[in-house]
């Protein structure tokens, strides 16, 4: 690490020699100050200098912390930074009066590379880096099966870029020890790294994420662990962008709003994240946004938007930790799997907080909303007029938010073609308990051939048999008797696989554990529901495309949000820490990167419930509450939960799923910091360059 402070210093220096002279202009109320990371400026100034507009920029390059601190005293114009302003910094803005416009100028991403005929390095995780590049590793890590036994015995390769590159200095910020291991070849350039390691199947090349942008027939990028939600994640724009791929930082320019008519800074900053920005952007190796996001961009220049727009994944919201309460929530029997892991995920940090599950249909849940019986109903749709006028004459209004589609995906033996597209009019006839037992395939359609029907299931009660089996009338058939059930999905795959005109159906994340264990001989069957066949992808979950799907929505009373009891819940769920949870629970359409908006909606939600209670109180009275939330920097939402006996009512069967009422617990994930530490690194990094760098 202090060597990468020792070479960011260099640098930075070199930056601070050659920057200086250029913009040492005289000092007037035209003049652009711009002050902060020494990274995100060699990514700014190349963008200026080639925009060829007149503007008089002043640059000071002292690291991250001090640009910010600079901005929020308001002695700079500019902050440029290789992170998001953090709450505290944000507040300290909005303390001195200063109003920023955030512009998210692109990434500075780091891949690491194998050549194409390598079978083993799929997936690099933290400790790996380690063992595999720190100086300790010469001579001790030789050969890959030391980095994993599951590896071949080949000797290991190294490839650097040259240490003055911005892959070498963002792999160092992340290894222990000063630089690397000495037995590492550091060549010149990244096309050099790519061309060593095409060339050495046992060899790991370390590049820019945007060398990789047309990756090379020779070379493979290998995926990075997310530690968070416990997978493992390939380099990508798509990637970076939902926060998904760690091994990158966003570089920002937040821009004083005050200063932002001073001549020819918005064109400026437009041609920042213009059409051109993305080719200039590589050349100086870093990844540059997307389309969609550079839009986005140019609208908040454009506009003067203030505030978080790209950052909304930081933010001040928390819960008192000893928070005590119950939340009662109805609807759907099918949300009980999903809060049952979330009661199993959260349980041992918060024993305080209670869940009253009352899952006894979406129109009983529908009425006990706007009776006012629970606070949260889960539910496949919004309210319809009737639930509406019902929750009005209660003086009950509600909100929605979304926690994705349940989907039911079909496997088919590899073998059959004619089940590479079946129609939702067809399922019920193949699966449904039918009073005429379909048992070959030309039953199904008189252009199959007379093959068996053979079908495997999970176990009865499973929630995808409702998607599965609709009939025209919209009336859900039970499952036939004469399948073979099994609650293991990969166990039900390859049995399809050994069978012609074998089926089954499973949940999208069922299948991607199905692909993970390398099953072959199987086909992902296509839906054909009236438009056309449809292949299931998670864009077509996402688009409503893909017909066997359904929409799952948590409908809460908009009084409920002000009680910090309900706003904890809604936030564990919305956690980046839980959402592995809605993926485990079958729940698709929602992505990790949908995550910073919806909580920023949600806490826009509890301010406003907040304020309309606190008004109802000025004219009626203060209202009571034993519970208290506040909004502290640097933390994320925390509550508490109890183990409460488990207890279950018997309800009349609903055609949604046996109805189920149990208490259960729930917790939250302990805070995380905001800033990563590669961000705070590269932070320290910047600011020890600058006492270098400064006279």
């Amino acid at each position: 690490m202090r060597f990468f402070q020792r070479r960011a210093g260099i640098v930075l220096l070199f930056l601070a020699l050659v920057i200086a002279p250029a913009y040492a202009l005289a000092q007037d109320n035209n003049t652009i100050n711009v002050a902060g990371s020494g990274i995100a400026a060699t990514a700014f100034r190349t963008l200026t200098d080639a925009s060829g507009i007149g503007a008089a920029l002043n640059y000071t390059i002292n690291g991250t912390n001090e640009g910010i601190n600079a901005l929020c005293s308001g002695t700079t114009d500019i902050a440029l930074a290789t992170r998001p302003l953090n709450d505290a910094e944000a507040g300290q803005c909005a303390g001195s009066g200063v109003n920023f416009v955030e512009v998210l100028i692109g990434y500075d991403a780091t891949a690491f590379i194998t050549a194409s005929g390598n079978t083993y390095l799929a997936c690099l995780t933290t400790d790996n880096l380690n063992a595999i590049f720190a100086p300790s590793a010469a001579g001790q890590t030789t050969d890959w099966s030391l980095v994993n036994a599951e590896y071949p015995a080949n000797p290991i390769a190294i490839v650097l870029p040259p240490a003055t590159s911005f892959a070498y200095a963002r792999l160092d910020s992340t290894t222990a020890g000063e630089g690397f291991r000495t037995d590492a070849q550091i060549l010149a350039d990244d096309n050099a790294v790519i061309a060593a390691v095409a060339a050495n199947p046992d060899a790991v090349g370390v590049v820019n994420l945007s060398s990789l942008t047309n990756l090379e027939a020779e070379i493979k990028a290998v995926g990075f662990q997310n530690n968070t939600l416990n997978t493992c994640v390939t380099p990508s724009i798509t990637t970076v962008e939902d926060r998904t791929y760690t091994l990158a930082n966003r570089l920002f320019a937040y821009v004083n709003a005050a200063k932002l008519d001073a001549p020819g800074l918005r064109d400026l900053l437009i041609y920042v994240v213009g059409d051109t920005a993305d080719e200039l952007l590589t050349e100086t190796g870093f990844l540059a946004p997307s389309e969609a996001t550079y839009a986005q961009a140019r609208e908040v220049v454009t506009t003067g938007t203030t505030g978080r727009v790209f950052s909304k994944d930081v933010n001040a919201f928390t819960v008192a930790p000893d928070l005590t309460g119950t939340v009662n929530i109805g609807g759907a029997a099918q949300f009980f799997s999903y809060i049952s892991q979330l009661q199993q995920n959260l349980t041992q940090f918060y024993p305080n907080l209670t869940l009253t599950l009352k899952l006894d249909g979406v129109p009983a849940g529908a009425r006990k909303l706007c009776n006012g019986e629970i606070e949260i109903m889960a539910s496949y749709s919004d309210l319809t007029d009737e639930q509406k006028t019902n929750c009005t004459a209660n003086s009950i209004s509600t909100i929605s938010f979304d926690v994705g589609k349940q989907a039911a995906v079909l496997v088919a033996n590899g073998n059959s073609p004619y089940l590479s597209c079946l129609t939702t009019q067809q399922l019920p006839l193949i699966f449904g308990a039918q009073a005429e037992v379909t048992t070959t395939w030309q039953q199904i359609a008189a252009t199959n051939p007379e093959t068996p029907i053979l079908l495997f299931t999970p176990s009865q009660g499973d929630d995808l048999a409702d998607l599965v089996l609709i009939d025209a009338a919209g009336k859900i058939l039970p499952v036939r008797d004469d399948t073979e059930s099994d609650d293991t999905a990969t166990y039900r795959a390859a049995a399809v696989a050994n069978v012609e005109g074998a089926l089954t159906y499973m949940t999208w994340a069922e299948y991607q554990e199905v692909l993970a264990n390398n099953q072959e001989r199987i086909q992902l069957v296509s839906i054909d529901g009236g438009a056309g066949c449809v292949a299931p992808s998670a864009a077509t979950f996402k688009d409503g495309t893909y017909p066997l799907t359904r929409s799952v929505k948590l409908i809460v009373g908009q009084t409920a949000l002000q009680n910090p009891v309900v706003q904890a819940l809604l936030w564990l769920i919305y956690s980046d820490e839980n959402f592995s949870l809605l993926e485990n629970a079958g729940y698709v359409g929602l992505s990790f990167g949908d995550l910073p908006v919806i909580r920023d909606n949600l806490q826009t939600s509890f301010a406003a419930a907040t304020a309309a209670a606190e008004a109802a109180a000025a004219l009626t009275g203060p209202v009571v509450t034993d519970n208290t939330a506040t909004e502290e920097p640097g933390a994320t939402a925390e509550t508490s939960v109890t183990d409460e006996p488990v207890a279950t009512e018997e309800v009349p069967a609903t055609d949604e799923a046996t109805a189920t009422e149990e208490t259960v617990a729930t917790e939250e994930v302990p805070a995380t910091d905001e800033t990563s530490a590669t961000d705070e690194a590269a932070a320290t990094e910047e600011a020890t360059a600058t006492d270098e760098a400064t006279p």
